[in-house]
């Protein structure tokens, strides 16, 4: 607070001091500084941390969709922590991680995780990226594990770009690993396992071309297949509808 001074010089009359601005600008130049710098780093602050999947048990939503043989509490193998998953790759059986929330690649580049082939290795297991439930990219994990094969008697960190599985853009419903022989083959271990997060720009999608025969193929529809679910006798009258469906369930409803 300023506070006005008597000065006999201005003939006794009050006068108020003058104050420097040169403090007053330093203070701005720093508040410039400030959030020039805070906004510079921004991006680097915003960007996704990457997504832990299992550590010790599924995190962060992930949900056990899996049909193969399989354990998320293997404690006999396990690369750190207290537990490991495990499973049998036999037949096309596969270990699947789903996630409600999705996992959009605007945020996250590829999966790390830890393998171990047991005590033969060399097991044929592919891993596959999933959107709407759908395989969207899939490659040999063998091509992206340390000297070319899952190894036997020991861990290696495994890291699969989505982007070299012709994936860069949209939300993930999950992935799983499958086996990739119609064998029987010996159990895979897998541990401390993340999404990583993305380093830079996504690449931009790569153009599609998509081709329609209208002529190719043509053959008449089964009238059958214009049944109703259910219904009454006025509502299927009316609608001129020429099969009536009771029973079954929600997976069936469209098989007739």
């Amino acid at each position: 607070m300023r506070v006005a001074r008597h000065n006999p010089e201005m003939g006794g009359r009050w006068a108020l001091p003058v104050q420097s601005a040169k403090p007053a600008v330093a203070a701005g130049w720093a508040l410039a500084l400030g959030l020039a710098l805070l906004l510079a780093a921004a991006p680097a602050a915003l960007r996704a941390e990457a997504l832990v999947v299992y550590d010790d048990a599924l995190q962060n939503g992930f949900d056990d969709w899996s049909w193969a043989v399989h354990s998320l509490a293997e404690t006999g193998t396990v690369h750190a922590g207290s537990r490991a998953i495990s499973f049998e790759p036999d037949d096309w059986e596969g270990l699947y991680l789903h996630r409600d929330a999705g996992i959009d690649l605007a945020s996250y580049e590829a999966a790390e995780f830890w393998i171990h082939g047991g005590a033969a290795g060399g097991q044929a297991v592919r891993f596959v990226l999933l959107i709407g439930g759908q395989a969207a990219g899939s490659a040999p994990v063998d091509d992206f594990t340390p000297g070319g094969a899952i190894p036997a008697g020991e861990w290696v960190l495994v890291r699969v770009p989505f982007a070299d599985l012709g994936v860069v853009s949209g939300v993930l419903s999950g992935f799983w690993f499958q086996g990739d022989v119609s064998a029987d083959q010996g159990v895979v271990y897998l541990d401390d396992m993340v999404l990583a997060e993305r380093t830079g720009e996504p690449p931009p999608p790569q153009e599609l071309a998509v081709g329609v025969d209208l002529g190719a193929n043509r053959r008449p529809v089964n009238p059958m297949i214009y049944g109703f679910n259910f219904g009454t006798a006025a509502q299927l009258a009316d609608l001129g509808v020429p099969f009536r469906r009771w029973g079954g369930n929600s997976t069936t409803r469209y098989s007739w």
